[in-house]
């Protein structure tokens, strides 16, 4: 056999080699491919260079992606170890472009699937060091995500700004934090819909923003770690635990809604109150756990609720006895106990297990599943004669405060009933009342609807401030801060003249007014 024969064979093994090279992934086999990468950081140089599929880094992956489908995803399967995203050793400060925080990675790929090769998420770590004023100018942002339908699975994401990264099974790939002193270091921006994080830990303090901006995100089974500001305000959270080193871990919430499922919130600091959010909005519990180790502690929805705020409780404990959320202000907090409504958020199975219904609350308008309970939600619905796939968990009104004036303009209060995400749905009447002892200030026009003219009708003497309720017959409520002032009034004439009383120390206004029985509301200004 000559040597050019022995050449061609070896070349052409190769390329055969190549095109059928496979890896192990959880105990299936997976051969690689255009849209089915692999990320390695024990590999050499070598190793890495033996395939078009295969990588050290996942940066250099990122370098070479293809967009995916939902039926044909790009996958990047990533095996065990420390991938620095960006080089904590770099001494260069990052900037930011256009006004937006700097970056450590942009990625843009429709329907991506960054998959750990592992079951336990500590062993595939994401990893940046750097945050404002420690590395970078601007709150440095780990991740930013372009395209519809990414899947983030069994892996860590993590900025060790403040933090020590710990890495046991390879102690020499470990890190200590970059500075002990807390600043905005982050994790990940997300534009896009449909995104689903399973079995992920996220890892910051201060503004984690695990994947934040997604129009419809589902975080299951996922670990997060943070101190303020810090939460994807548009995220459903299931069977998801928390370590709140802070407060106020969401800074807003979305205006349509942030829901937790049977989720655990480990409480790390010794402060008396614990809030959800630092601004108002709707927030809905269900099923979940704080710890606080025992000691006394206050929860609340924000430390500042609007006499709007309308959040929504179920099977709340903390330090396993019930509680309420926002004791102080009792009307900002629904209980949704017998409330048909509970039905958006969970379902009872047969056996007597809860079912979480995911589906109602993600499907948005084009039957999104993250989860595959469709047929499992529908079953219960023909057992119960219930729609359990097309439930609003969210009451919305245009106005959250309105000023009137006796004699002066009305206005309309327009409501919409809405699925989480903004989807609207035209299936629940809407009632309207107001508060108890105020009914005489306003007159409604409108008793069941989508909408209610207020027209102001204070004839007494003072500004009077109340609430102005919406409510459906499932359970869902709203309200408006409705001020009303009186009319104004033609001025009094005088029966007596005013006239200055001097006397040895002092100056006396007398004067008598023709007020028809009405309180002297005259303001006297002396100079």
């Amino acid at each position: 056999m000559n040597r050019t024969f022995i050449s061609l064979l070896v070349f052409l093994l190769g390329i055969a080699a190549l095109q059928a090279q496979t890896i192990d992934y959880k105990g299936t086999s997976i051969e690689l491919g255009p849209h089915a990468f692999y990320v390695d950081g024990s590999l050499t140089e070598e190793e890495a260079a033996a395939s078009p599929y295969l990588f050290q880094t996942l940066n250099e992956a990122v370098l070479h992606l293809h967009d995916g489908t939902p039926s044909n995803p790009m996958r990047v399967y990533i095996a065990p170890w420390v991938y620095w995203i960006d080089d904590p050793d770099d001494p260069a400060v990052r900037t930011g472009e256009n006004g937006r925080p700097p970056i450590g990675l942009t990625v843009r790929c429709e329907s991506l699937q960054l998959l750990g090769n592992c079951n336990d998420p500590r062993k595939v770590v994401l990893a940046s060091a750097r945050g404002q004023t420690q590395g970078a100018s601007g709150n440095f942002t780990m991740f930013d995500f372009y395209g519809n339908d990414l899947v983030v699975r069994d892996l860590t994401m993590g900025n060790y700004c403040n933090i020590d990264l710990e890495y046991p099974w390879k102690p020499e790939l470990e890190r200590r934090k970059r500075n002990s002193a807390i600043t905005q270091a982050q994790l990940a921006f997300c534009h896009g819909d449909r995104i689903l994080a399973e079995n992920v830990h996220f890892m910051a303090r201060l503004n984690l923003c695990p994947l934040a901006g997604a129009k419809r995100i589902l975080f299951v089974g996922c670990h997060m770690e943070c101190t303020d500001d810090s939460l994807t305000s548009t995220g459903v959270y299931l069977g998801c635990d928390f370590d709140f080193w802070g407060r106020q871990p969401f800074g807003s919430v979305d205006r349509f809604g942030t829901v937790f499922l049977d989720c655990d919130f480990h409480i790390r600091h010794n402060e008396p109150i614990q809030a959800v959010s630092k601004s108002c909005g709707r927030i809905s519990l269900i099923d979940c756990r704080y710890d606080s180790g025992g000691r006394p502690l206050e929860l609340v929805w924000t430390f500042r609720p609007e006499e709007w705020l309308r959040c929504y409780q179920y099977g709340i404990t903390k330090d396993d006895m019930p509680v309420m959320i926002g004791a102080a202000k009792p009307w900002n907090t629904v209980f949704m106990d017998r409330k048909t409504t509970l039905s958006a958020f969970r379902l009872v199975n047969e056996d007597g297990s809860v079912l979480y219904n995911t589906y109602n609350l993600l499907r948005g308008e084009d039957d999104w599943d993250p989860q595959g309970i469709r047929e499992k939600v529908r079953a219960l619905g023909l057992r119960d004669t219930q729609e359990y796939a097309r439930i609003a968990n969210c009451l919305d009104l245009t106005h959250r405060k309105a000023a009137l004036q006796t004699g002066g303009e009305t206005v309309t209060i327009n409501a919409s009933v809405l699925r989480h995400g903004g989807y609207p749905i035209d299936n629940q009447e809407i009632h309207w009342f107001v508060e108890s002892g105020f009914e005489r200030f306003v007159s409604l026009s409108t008793i069941i609807g989508s909408s209610c003219t207020v027209t102001p009708a204070n004839h007494e003497d003072a500004t009077q401030t109340f609430g102005l309720f919406a409510r459906t017959d499932e359970g869902l409520e709203a309200a408006v801060e409705i001020t009303v002032a009186p009319d104004f009034v033609e001025p009094p004439s005088f029966l007596t003249p005013p006239r200055i009383i001097l006397t040895a120390s002092e100056a006396q206004l007398d004067y008598a007014l023709d007020l028809g029985g009405r309180k002297d509301e005259s303001l006297i200004t002396w100079y």
